[in-house]
């Protein structure tokens, strides 16, 4: 299915970090990756998540309709509109055709209004900006249990900014990420990523997912919920928001990085990380 995506959409053939990131997302892994084309970082998590709802979809049809997901399966947090709508966008002309519905939420609209819009027909993929998530959520009316992707993009961007609160604020009132239940020791204590982003020591080091042979599967059972983070730059403080809260006890296979950094930049990172936790 993802070869006729890039085929018919003329996306033409995956970049080095779409055929990476990718398959780690069917995997059902956390990952964080860096792109600094914005179509490149939107395609590596849009595509993948066209792929996860029509898997779900078919295999809820195999189990008779039961377990069909009635939700939102799929959530994009960006630091800009421009990028949320570009991110809308291209999930409307994959999707579209196939039944899968996209929303946008941003702005400083009549919230009520989205809401009852989103409760009448549930989105699978929505898109939006820290705040107005934040916003949505907060009124505890839309479902998340069947959330099991959580997207973060322009990491350094939402920092930046000073919007990385929303986001922490915005995950809390998510279901549980990794594998484990809440509670469970595998889940982290990540307040930017809401736990389960357990990092391996190094970005490309053996068994990363340079390493991984590609997967056009999706395990829509997999307990918890996934987090893909994407950065256009891995400065200090994307690092250190990574080392910092990585999980010791966190299942590393199904995390990998694929951020290419500088090996002084990464080592300096996990020595900080590693002082702060102390």
């Amino acid at each position: 299915m993802l070869t006729v995506l890039f085929r018919l959409h003329r996306l033409g053939p995956p970049t080095k970090i779409q055929s990476k990131a990718i398959p780690c997302v069917l995997r059902t892994q956390d990952i964080v990756a860096q792109a600094p084309s914005i179509q490149e970082r939107i395609q590596s998590y849009i595509v993948p998540a066209i792929q996860m709802i029509c898997s779900a979809a078919a295999q809820a049809t195999a189990e008779g309709g039961s377990s069909a997901p009635k939700g939102v399966q799929i959530l994009v947090v960006t630091a800009t509109v421009d990028q949320a709508a570009q991110a809308q966008r291209l999930s409307v002309g994959l999707g579209g055709s196939l039944g899968i519905r996209t929303s946008l939420c941003v702005g400083q609209g009549d919230l009520q209004q989205d809401l009852a819009t989103f409760l009448k027909a549930p989105p699978h993929v929505l898109v939006g900006t820290p705040q107005r998530l934040l916003d949505l959520f907060a009124m505890r009316t839309l479902p998340v249990t069947d959330i099991r992707l959580l997207v973060i993009d322009e990491c350094d961007q939402l920092i930046a900014r000073n919007l990385s609160d929303y986001v922490a604020n915005l995950v809390r009132l998510l279901p549980p990420s990794g594998v484990g239940a809440p509670g469970s020791p595998t889940a982290s204590r990540s307040p930017m990523l809401g736990g389960g982003l357990g990092l391996p020591g190094s970005f490309g080091e053996t068994g990363s997912a340079f390493s991984m042979q590609s997967s056009s599967t999706f395990n829509a059972a997999a307990s918890g919920r996934q987090t893909v983070l994407l950065s256009c730059t891995c400065p200090q403080d994307v690092l250190q928001v990574a080392f910092f809260h990585r999980s010791n006890d966190a299942d590393d296979a199904r995390v990998q990085e694929l951020c290419v950094v500088p090996p002084a930049a990464r080592a300096s990172s996990r020595s900080r990380a590693s002082r702060r936790r102390r």
